[in-house]
């Protein structure tokens, strides 16, 4: 069974819903070149104190479940291990060596929103395009 290298970040990236993942491109910010993907880890942070990965996960995709709306209709999340290379303009990972694990489906990011929305209250502000949870 494969798994991954020491230092090797799990995390979801936004895709294209066609291909395999691994065929996104870095993008741009502030007019240069990522030297890497934008990424959000999934590795659970000591701060979450032993509260439910579940509720943890869920954050993670909700941060994503805006992006076809007002990116492109065929973006969802995948996952994937890779290397950290940077971090971006908004201080997330930037990955490269990218092996696409899998995508996410569309019921598991209904079932985020779902967490989400019942945890609102004791969060700070949510607001992804309008999505709920503010």
């Amino acid at each position: 069974m494969w798994s991954p290298p020491a230092g090797a970040v799990r995390a979801l990236v936004p895709g294209p819903r066609h291909g395999h993942g691994g065929d996104v491109e870095p993008g741009r910010a502030d007019g240069a070149a990522l030297p890497g993907l934008s990424a959000n880890p999934l590795d659970v942070e000591e701060r979450w104190d032993g509260r439910p990965l579940r509720v943890w996960v869920a954050r993670r995709l909700y941060d994503y479940a805006h992006l076809p709306r007002i990116k492109d209709s065929r973006t969802r999340p995948w996952v994937l291990t890779a290397r950290e290379a940077a971090r971006g303009p908004d201080n997330e990972p930037l990955v490269r060596d990218v092996r696409p694990l899998g995508w996410i489906e569309d019921r598991v990011i209904t079932e985020a929103d779902r967490v989400v929305r019942h945890h609102r209250n004791s969060w700070g502000p949510l607001d992804r395009g309008g999505t709920t949870g503010t």
